[in-house]
């Protein structure tokens, strides 16, 4: 590979990492640095003085920004794994804020003493640390910022990320509403009080803590709707009888104008308030209902520009640019190049930057034919791209050859050209399957002269080598810093603190922030990372052994004990809260792995042991795990999964047979669910149980419909026919009606538009 190639794709990964951070969780962002040889450089932020973390590591920097050796020295002696920290408490001071994770179990010399692990925080820096009855030990150290700093950069790589392939401001908008309406949980807000930038700090509170009021509702949209459109964007407060036709109560929305209309868009009303599935998206504030439901009290306009206060800059897009700028020229000085070489390569990177933005699309001709059209988001121009057999092959304006194989033209749908670390890749959707995938350049391993330092944005497998067929080393937690010293079209190669080498999947380290979440598949994240989220210093024993979690790593799940109690530890060390089935074993585990034991949760009744004891409903718990698991991944959206669960019904799983329950038979309706989702036969009274079982499974509280529709099936002199479908939420669902195509398309309608009379609603 040629050093031209090498350097331009230095410039590349230093511009994608402007653009690395954490999507819709609460994770603390990580400072971002890279070690040159005059020593480690801040690229996110200008070095502050006094005491810092970097890369694990304390520093002390004077009041020229310059490291003091010998106080950074004296922190670092006295910041020892696994010692007493008093030392190092008289240099640091004492923390903020703390926090204990639980009871855990000491793993030192003794391995009998027992304790807390926990977390004191510091103005930009955290320190983990294990405290027994006697004595409190330094565990580790970390740099602490906020989300808030990184705001605008945060909310500029949000909207980027859930609209890119939206075909219209309102497409965008819709899916921002939906976004927040279906990621954001509720927290209640006493005594709002509005003040100069109240609607910018509480849009930064929502994304940082994924919860907050209707106040926090209405700013984070507002922000959000703001940075996707050019439209006009207000939040106004007052009052509404919304939530109860009986009662006013204080509350907040978003409202915009389009084509000089104003509209409502209030994410928080529509999530809360029953049945009402987007009633409030696009509100017409000329309506009868807006005037019916809200009183407008304050109005405050939403804008992007920055004050002068915050360095004159305009928004997000100049922060993200900032940021940019300083990585790429962080990235520059480690090249030891002269200072006309330097403006040169910047001049044709402008160059190129301006002529990418007229062209946005690369044909793809085989044979002299464009067969493929690219979505090209990597502001590189390509000359040439040409498909011969199953290779692609595309020219950018330097003469470089970038090299794709296993190209199938006709199975590569909506295909996007990004930036994937220092090479390219094709990120698209199989037009077989409907899975999203993944082309990546072909190319050699490139090796930075420089290490780059990177986030760990997914919690991730270290292997022995490019491949998951390699062996497991260990396991890089979410948030954590990486030394990265090289890299292939796939993999990072990075060195690990005991000396040793191994290499990562870049699917646990760079954002795709060009990519909508509906393009990448759950399914194939997994596959390339095997990641799920882990906790904090969680202990377990096994073999009267004890293991961190962040140590103990099975290749398979498994039961095991935490503090004596039966505990469930998936693959990789890693716990969650929810129903698992191990063997033909049903369980339920807590947010920390423990198992419900001796005792009964949601109608199902555990042993001592931690398994559910054998009855209809654990039975039909079971199979209807293994189906919703088979047909969604967690990037759906409920109402996603409600859908791919119709189409598991009506689309050829079940045939029709008679089969007709006793309704007044205890739980019949359970009954009948399990029998046609094992057998694949039912008539619509299985139609219906077999849905809302899945339908339970993903959320919502179904009811079964038993009565009567027209028809000649019964033989009865009314003309009507039995018959049964499902409710949820007010909303009717007939999936026999769809199967057998009598009266396609009742799937959420408000009212059954069949002749018919009701029997009984029985709650599934």
């Amino acid at each position: 590979m040629g050093d031209v190639k090498v350097k331009r794709r230095k410039k590349i990964l230093a511009l994608t990492l402007a653009f690395a951070l954490i999507l819709g969780s609460g994770a603390r962002l990580q400072t971002l640095a890279l070690d040159t040889e005059e020593g480690a450089v801040d690229t996110a932020a200008e070095v502050s003085t006094g005491i810092q973390v970097v890369d694990g590591e304390f520093c002390f920097y004077s009041e020229n920004g310059e490291l003091d050796e010998e106080k950074t020295n004296e922190l670092r002696e006295a910041a020892q794994v696994e010692t007493e920290i008093d030392p190092l408490l008289k240099l640091i001071g004492e923390p903020n804020d703390t926090e204990y994770f639980g009871q855990g179990c000491w793993f030192g010399e003794s391995g009998e003493e027992t304790g807390e692990d926990g977390a004191w925080y510091y103005d930009n820096f955290q320190v983990y640390v294990y405290k027994t009855e006697d004595n409190t030990y330094f565990m580790g150290a970390e740099a602490l910022t906020t989300q808030k700093s990184d705001f605008r950069s945060m909310l500029a790589a949000l909207v980027e990320h859930e609209t890119a392939a939206a075909s219209s401001p309102e497409v965008e908008l819709k899916a921002l509403f939906q976004y927040v309406e279906d990621e954001y949980s509720y927290e209640r807000k006493v005594g709002f009080e509005p003040y100069d930038g109240w609607q910018e700090d509480y849009a930064a509170e929502m994304l940082s803590d994924m919860a907050g009021s209707c106040y926090h509702y209405a700013a984070l949209y507002a922000f959000l709707a703001k940075e996707a459109t050019d439209y006009e964007v207000r939040i106004c407060t007052g009052t509404t009888d919304g939530f109860s036709a009986t009662s006013w109560q204080p509350h907040a929305w978003t409202e915009i104008e389009i084509d000089g209309k104003w509209y409502v868009f209030d994410t928080n009303l529509d999530k809360y308030e029953a049945d009402s599935a987007l009633k409030y998206y696009m509100l017409d504030t000329d309506s009868d209902l807006y005037e019916e439901i809200y009183k407008v009290e304050d109005v405050y306009e939403v804008s992007l520009e920055t004050t002068a206060e915050d360095g004159g800059a305009s928004g997000a897009g100049a922060d993200t640019e900032d940021e940019s700028e300083a990585l790429t020229a962080a990235a520059t000085e480690t090249e030891d190049t002269a200072e006309d070489e330097t403006e040169a390569e910047t001049e044709d990177e402008t160059e190129a930057e301006t002529e990418s933005e007229t062209s946005t699309e690369v044909k793809v001709d085989e044979e002299g034919e464009d067969v493929l059209t690219l979505d090209n988001r990597t502001g590189l121009t390509f000359t040439e791209a040409h498909l011969a057999g199953d290779v692609l092959t595309l020219v950018d304006e330097e003469g470089e050859e970038h090299t794709f194989s296993e190209v199938d033209k006709d199975d590569i749908g909506s295909p996007h050209l990004v930036v994937y670390g220092s090479f390219l890749a094709i990120k698209y959707t199989s037009a077989k399957t409907g899975k999203a995938g993944r082309l990546t350049e072909e190319g050699d391993e490139i090796v930075f002269d420089v290490p780059q330092t990177m986030t760990v944005i997914s919690t991730a497998y270290v292997r022995s080598g490019a491949g998951l067929d390699c062996d497991k080393i260990t396991v890089a937690d979410k948030g954590a810093e990486i030394k990265v010293l090289a890299e292939t079209g796939k993999w990072f190669r990075i060195s690990l603190k005991d000396g040793r080498e191994g290499y990562i999947s870049k699917v646990a380290v760079i954002v795709e922030e060009n990519l909508s979440s509906t393009e990448t598949s759950q399914g194939e994240q997994e596959t390339e990372t095997e990641t799920e989220p882990v906790p904090e210093m969680v202990v377990v024993e096994e073999d009267g052994e004890y293991y961190r979690y962040l140590r103990f790593t099975p290749a398979e799940d498994t039961i095991v004990k935490i503090n004596g109690e039966p505990c469930y530890v998936m693959a990789g060390g890693t716990v969650s809260e929810g129903w698992k089935v191990l063997g033909d074993k049903l369980y339920y585990s807590d947010a920390e792995g423990r198992l419900k034991s001796s005792e009964t949760y949601e109608g199902i009744r555990f042993g001592r042991n931690g398994a559910a004891l054998d009855s209809t409903n654990v039975s039909l718990k079971k199979l209807t795990l293994q189906i919703v698991n088979s047909i969604t991944d967690d990037t759906m959206t409920q109402r996603e999964k409600l859908s791919a669960c119709w189409s598991y019904v009506t689309r050829g799983h079940i045939s029709y047979a008679g089969k007709y329950p006793d309704l007044n038979a205890e739980g019949w309706q359970r009954a009948m669910a399990l029998n046609v989702l094992s057998s694949g036969s039912g008539n619509c009274y299985g139609f219906a149980c077999a849905f809302a079982a899945l339908a339970e499974e993903i959320g919502y509280d179904p009811e079964v419909v038993c009565g009567r529709v027209s028809g000649s099936r019964d033989g009865a002199a009314d003309g009507m026919t039995r018959h049964s479908w499902v409710m949820i939420n007010g909303y009717h669902y007939d999936p026999e009606a769809q199967w057998a195509g009598w009266c396609a398309g009742i799937y959420g309608y408000g009212s059954y538009p069949v002749a018919h009379s009701v029997q009984k609603v029985v709650a599934f």
